[in-house]
């Protein structure tokens, strides 16, 4: 549907040092955007909704000079949030 190498899982850090888990890219449905649905790896782990190209912006180094951070949002280090693996183990014989 979109190709802009975000994905379901990724996980973001925003430029004020909280980081979140990509739930899906949405489109609007009354002008057609592209939208990015992300979830807060904090609690009360608050689910938002973000125009792809302001998740993506550059930041007002004026409004904000103090920023260590390139984008509003950038990919954290582990690509995506570990999940529990549930592994069977079978018996050795």
């Amino acid at each position: 549907m979109f190709d802009t190498g975000i994905n379901a899982g990724d996980v973001y850090r925003h430029f004020k040092g909280n980081r979140y888990e990509i739930v899906t890219l949405a489109q609007d449905a009354e002008d057609g955007s592209l939208q990015v649905v992300y979830k807060a790896l904090y609690p009360p782990y608050l689910t938002f909704v973000r125009p792809y190209a302001e998740f993506i912006e550059e930041l007002d180094r004026t409004k904000y000079p103090s920023a260590t951070q390139v984008h509003r949002f950038e990919r954290g280090l582990r690509n995506r949030v570990r999940r529990k693996r549930c592994v069977r183990r079978v018996p050795a014989e």
